[in-house]
């Protein structure tokens, strides 16, 4: 059986908490390795953190090196910054609806992802 693979959140609001609701549960599972959460908001962070007993960042990029992929739960104006910059850095995204604010965002998304031959995902809980 292949290692779990390494998860994130970005984004612990109140569609993000159920993100990392889910990771934890898939982490007792052994499907994935809940590997940390970062939030604009500490304090949302930690607590959360806390919560699911997972590593926080303060930082987007003291995050980076711990997890293979990442749900992006954050406004939708933040999505298309977020997703690029990430899948620039080689991480698997799964980014909340809507994925973009305009399909010339998305498009460029999905060419970047196709380029650097990284799942991009577009879901719900």
């Amino acid at each position: 059986m292949p290692a779990p693979i390494k998860a994130a959140v970005v984004g612990v609001g109140a569609l993000g908490r159920q993100h990392a609701r889910l990771y934890a549960e898939m982490a007792r599972d052994g499907v994935v390795e809940f590997s940390g959460i970062y939030d604009q908001d500490p304090a949302a962070a930690e607590a959360v953190g806390k919560q699911y007993q997972v590593p926080f960042a303060r930082t987007l990029e003291d995050l980076l090196a711990k997890f293979e992929a990442v749900s992006i739960v954050t406004p939708t104006a933040t999505h298309f910054g977020l997703a690029k910059y990430l899948l620039q850095q080689n991480k698997h995204v799964l980014v909340e609806k809507p994925m973009t604010e305009t399909p010339s965002q998305a498009a460029e998304l999905v060419a970047l992802s196709r380029e650097r031959r990284k799942v991009l995902q577009v879901g719900h809980v």
